[in-house]
């Protein structure tokens, strides 16, 4: 009888009972480490590096402790992992970039255009995300990651401004990534205040 009852269920309360397929697994698995990203991207920059306990980002994140330490090993794997993650979407600009390279100033706008967008789509991740990096030392992998992906954005426009007939290349990707930090910069500071338009029909004037 009471096995009888246990199997009753109505229209309403019907459940799923079929396992979870790997993908399924796989996309819960990658929304709750982007969840504990976010956390810990606030809690650090809250707290500090030392400041930002494990319970806390648990907490800021709606886990239990335990699930934490699932994901990472440690607070220092995850600041690690964080690290590169954020990197990793640096990056991202890469696939503004023909795989040929940039020749033309068409391009060049194109891809100057893609890596702005990058910074003004989540101004809040990249200023959370720079507090951190002045905060604590990197590891030697994100040291790794981070050299990797300057000599390729060198390696980029180095070869554009050889294609322009630019006397000292070098110097001029250079001097085209300082300015680029500086409108990373000022993107975080004040946002609703930055011409942002004015400023790129300005740095193509001056580069492309």
């Amino acid at each position: 009888m009471f096995r009888t009852k246990i199997l009753i269920l109505t229209d309403h309360s019907v459940v799923n009972m079929s396992p979870r397929t790997e993908e399924q697994l796989a996309s819960l698995k990658d929304s709750k480490r982007k969840l504990i990203f976010d956390a810990a991207l606030n809690a650090f920059s809250e707290r500090g590096y030392h400041g930002a306990t494990v319970g806390l980002i648990a907490e800021m994140a709606g886990i239990s402790k335990g699930l934490m330490y699932s994901y990472f090993k440690s607070k220092e794997d995850l600041l690690d992992e964080l690290l590169v993650y954020g990197l990793t979407r640096m990056g991202e600009f890469l696939s503004f970039v023909p795989k040929e390279g940039i020749s033309t100033p068409a391009e060049f706008e194109a891809a100057l255009r893609g890596m702005i967008g990058l910074y003004t789509a989540e101004t809040n991740f990249w200023r959370l995300y720079i507090i951190i990096v002045l905060q604590k030392n990197t590891t030697p992998k994100f040291e790794k990651l981070m050299e990797e992906m300057i000599q390729g954005y060198l390696g980029i426009f180095i070869t554009y401004f050889k294609h322009r007939g630019v006397p000292n290349p070098l110097a001029e990707a250079m001097m085209l990534g300082s300015v680029l930090d500086g409108i990373m910069f000022d993107l975080m500071v004040a946002p609703d205040m930055y011409p942002v338009e004015d400023v790129i029909k300005l740095t193509i004037k001056k580069f492309a």
